[in-house]
Order: structure tokens, then C-alpha cells, then sequence
């Protein structure tokens, strides 16, 4: 095997990059989670003792010069397990197999699978430490839906592990589009992250997540649950559908102002093949940096190597596919090499620091007809709720104040402040018998937020605790004054809260 790696007939005009690509699969068990049915209708209970299986797909820069078997397309549809996975890896190949036969005519399937790829067998890693990009396909998609991307990134240089979609048991073995099914994914990834961070050919402080269509969703809850992602890419993504985004936005993890990592989203033109675009939520990330790029004349299915399989075998169009003008399988081919090279260029900017990458980026969308390339600044980080409270304790509460109005300024209150934690702060200073801290973290959030009345009721708490009876006092009656047109509190809520303060010693 040399240096640097050939160019399959898939790739189309995709180039390979300086370094030859390995292969390997990944196997592990989830024990805090279960796969097999530990209840069943008029049995016993059986505790499953061997968790939740997960299969992570490897590509990785490999060292020049050692001896390997050159993948062929087929392989990545036939993935060896270890003799405890045989079951599962049969069901997930025969997944990825049902989808490759859909892909060609049915005389086409052997030689489809028989494609000589770029990726070789199990060499030995390149020496050094490479970024990690965890990689989701559409739901129920397997490793062969991006293997073009994850080939060709690997010769740049990347670490690049797919995660395969995996229902919640052994019996629902399909994902499904709703919260549990993305959960179930989702912690998948996060196994993988645990699994791959530790391997001496992974960077642990360089990570990104890319995800196409379902998997764009899984991307960017990975990035607001996990500080050490990095860079987040959507391909396609359904958070962006006005018809779907509620997968990501209704999604009980989704918090906008933790999304704080730069994001490239590339997706089809708005109105291709009926696309109803809704990007709110991305608009909302205030403190990402994103980059949005639109492309023409692509489908939503062909953001993965589909693209290049239809158009290297030459697949006829379906008729419904000629309902676009200007597409064609090579349109839809070159539109995804495009894709392709934009995260290529995105990552390097990214996670390599490579500044080029920008202009590359720009470059790239510029070459593609119709392309439209906007970008989104990230506002400056706002102060966490003690970074606030300590700068009280340190500089005077108005300076505290001051800071908190300018993050409000940049972003919006809720954006800029997270009252949930101001608040929670304040009782846990109280519970340190730090009443002077705590009185400073309730007053920040009547502040920020003062039309609450449990707002007003935690400021006299602290108060209270601060020997300040008389400002306990006028903060519970401007509590009980604010309770009766408090949306935010349910009826339950605000009788309590009357209740309580109608029954202090003011």
C-alpha cells in the first residue's frame, strides 16, 4: 500500500488527499442501557445482562507503506463481528444490503458490490493524532450512505467513525423519527465519542459531528449536550424543514444557547423537490458562527453516496425525478462532490485552524451554479450565572449588572440569561451560608426577569436569610402582587406561591 490513495469510480472528480485510508469496525456494549426484552407477557422477568450493542464504522489515515486488502463497496455491506455481535451485525448488513439493492438495476447489484474502493483493510494508523468526525447518516441509513465522505476525508487527514442508527430493542430493531428514537441514536453517538477518544491515532481536543437528513438533528443536540464537539455540519438536514424542525426543536435537549460552535448547514434550494425551508432555530443559535450554503439541481436522498452510485451506473431517472429542470443524476453527482469538498473546507478551517479553508469554502460555492453562501456571525459568549455572581462579589453588583445588560444587549434575554441556574445558584449559595452572594444572584435574575413573581419570591428568600427583613418583606408583596398575571406559573403554582406569602411575618 503507498502513500496516498487512488481514486475509486465512485469518487467522480473528488481527489484524494496526502494520506491512504484504513478500514475498521468498531464493536461495544452499552451496560447502562438494555437491548433484550427483560418483561414479556406471561414470563418472568430476565434481566438483560449484556446491554445495548453498538457498531462504530472506522476511516482512518494509515501509515504508508504497510501491506492490507483493498476494500471493495461490498465489504462495507458484509462488516466481521466478534462472535457476541454475529446476530446484530447479520440484521444491520441486511439492512444496508436491502438498501443497495434499491440503489441499481437487479443485474447491477454484484457489480456494485464489487467496486474496488479507496479504503484498505486494518493497516496500521498513521502516526500521529488526527480530529475525530462522527458521522450520522439518514435514519436507518448505514455506514454505505456516506462511505465516499468518510473515505475521502480520512485522506485529509481525519479520524471519521459512523454510527449507525439502532432502534431501543432488539424487537423494535429500526429507528424511528420521534424523541425516544433520536435519544437512542444519539446516546449511541455519544458511546462512540467515549469509545474513540482515547485511541492513539484520535485527537480528543479536535471533534466534529456531521449528520444528513435525521442524523443533522442527532448533530446538533450532540454539540448542545457535549462541550468538546467543535464544529457541527448538516447536511440536508431536517432541522430545516418548516414540515419537520420540531424533530429538533421539540426535542426535550434542545437548548439554543448551547449551541455555541460554528455550523455549516448545506442543503437543497428552497422549493427542489418540494423543499419548504424553515431555518428559525439556526438563526436563533446566537452564539454559533454559521455558514449557510443552498445548492440547485440535488435531492435530498442524493446528499450521500446514492448521488454518485446512480450516476457512475448510469441509472435511469424515475419519472417523478424529471419534475425538476436542470436536474439530472450528473447534476445531482456533482452538486454532492461540491458538498463533499465544503466540509472538507469547513473541518479544515474548523478543526485544523487552516484559514484557507474560508476561502476555499467560498470558492466552492461561488463554482456551483445558483449556489447561494450566507454567513452568520456568533455574538460574544454571555457570562455563565456564577462567572456573573463572582464578578459582583469582585467588582460591585452594578458592575454585574452592566455586564448582564450588554450580554441582553447582544443576544436577548433569553439567549443571554439562563434564570433557571441564576436562581438555582442562589440557593445553593444560601445552602454554603453565602447569603450576601445569594441575595446578589436572586437580584440578578428580578432583573433580568421582572415580571416573575417566583423570581421576587427567591430575592426575599435571600433577603431573609441576609437579615434585610424589611427588603424581604417588599420583595414577597411585589411576588403576591405579580402572581395573579404570571403566565409562567400553573394555577397550582401561583395558589402555593399565594398561600406562602400571604402567611409571612410582614
Amino acid at each position: 500500500m503507498h502513500q496516498g490513495a487512488a481514486p475509486s469510480m465512485l469518487w467522480g472528480s473528488l481527489r484524494p488527499g496526502p494520506y491512504a485510508v484504513g478500514y475498521r469496525a468498531e464493536w461495544a456494549r452499552d451496560l447502562s442501557r438494555t437491548w433484550r426484552l427483560t418483561r414479556r407477557a406471561g414470563v418472568r422477568f430476565m434481566p438483560d445482562s449484556v446491554g445495548r450493542p453498538v457498531r462504530v464504522t472506522v476511516w482512518y489515515p494509515a501509515a504508508a507503506g504497510t501491506r492490507s486488502v483493498l476494500m471493495r463497496f461490498g465489504d462495507y455491506t458484509r462488516v466481521e463481528a466478534p462472535g457476541a455481535f454475529v446476530d446484530f451485525a447479520r440484521r444491520l448488513d441486511q439492512r444496508d444490503r436491502n438498501a443497495v439493492a434499491a440503489m441499481v438495476r437487479p443485474n447491477e447489484v454484484a457489480g456494485l458490490l464489487a467496486l474496488p474502493m479507496v479504503a484498505y483493510h486494518e493497516p496500521v494508523p498513521a502516526p500521529g493524532r488526527f480530529p475525530l468526525v462522527l458521522v450520522v447518516a439518514g435514519l436507518n441509513a448505514e455506514a454505505t450512505a456516506q462511505v465516499v465522505l468518510a473515505e475521502f476525508l480520512a485522506s485529509y487527514g481525519y479520524v471519521v467513525a459512523v454510527v449507525a442508527w439502532t432502534g431501543v430493542n432488539e424487537e423494535q430493531f429500526d429507528a424511528t423519527r420521534t424523541p425516544t428514537g433520536i435519544e437512542a441514536t444519539l446516546r449511541d453517538v455519544e458511546m462512540a465519542w467515549s469509545l474513540l477518544r482515547t485511541r492513539p491515532d484520535v485527537d480528543p481536543g479536535r471533534l466534529a459531528v456531521v449528520g444528513h437528513s435525521l442524523g443533522g438533528v442527532i448533530a446538533v443536540l450532540a454539540a448542545m449536550r457535549n462541550g468538546d464537539v467543535g464544529a457541527v455540519v448538516g447536511l440536508d438536514a431536517t432541522y430545516g424543514f418548516a414540515s419537520a424542525a420540531d424533530a429538533l426543536t421539540g426535542f426535550y435537549a434542545f437548548a439554543p444557547r448551547n449551541m455555541v460552535v460554528p455550523l455549516l448547514d448545506v442543503r437543497r434550494a428552497a422549493g427542489e423537490q418540494g423543499a419548504a425551508l424553515d431555518l428559525g432555530a439556526e438563526h436563533a443559535f446566537t452564539y454559533s458562527d454559521r455558514t449557510f450554503v443552498t445548492l440547485h439541481n440535488i435531492r435530498h436522498s442524493e446528499f450521500s453516496s446514492y448521488a454518485l452510485i446512480a450516476s457512475a451506473t448510469h441509472q435511469s431517472p424515475l419519472p417523478s425525478d424529471r419534475v425538476t429542470p436542470g436536474w439530472s443524476r450528473e447534476t445531482a453527482s456533482v452538486r454532492y462532490q461540491q458538498a463533499t469538498r465544503l466540509v472538507l473546507d469547513f473541518l479544515d478551517a474548523k478543526l485544523k485552524g487552516d484559514s484557507s479553508g474560508v476561502t476555499r469554502l467560498a470558492a466552492e460555492a461561488a463554482g456551483s451554479p445558483g449556489a447561494v453562501l450566507s454567513h452568520e456571525a456568533a455574538a460574544p459568549l454571555p457570562m455563565s450565572a456564577t462567572e456573573l455572581v463572582t464578578l459582583a462579589g469582585a467588582r460591585g453588583f452594578d458592575a454585574a449588572v452592566d455586564r448582564l445588560r450588554h450580554d441582553v444587549a447582544d443576544a436577548g434575554t433569553s439567549a443571554a440569561v439562563d434564570v433557571a441556574a441564576l436562581n438555582a445558584l442562589g440557593y445553593s449559595l444560601l445552602g454554603q451560608q453565602r447569603a450576601h452572594d445569594a441575595v446578589n444572584a436572586f437580584h440578578l435574575v428580578v432583573i433580568a426577569d421582572s415580571t416573575s413573581a417566583n423570581a421576587f419570591d427567591s430575592y426575599g428568600d435571600g433577603l431573609s436569610a441576609a437579615g434585610r427583613a424589611a427588603d424581604a418583606c417588599t420583595a414577597y408583596a411585589k411576588a403576591l402582587a405579580l402572581a395573579p398575571s404570571d403566565t409562567t406559573l400553573s394555577a397550582a403554582d401561583r395558589d402555593a406561591l399565594v398561600t406562602a406569602e400571604t402567611g409571612r411575618h410582614c
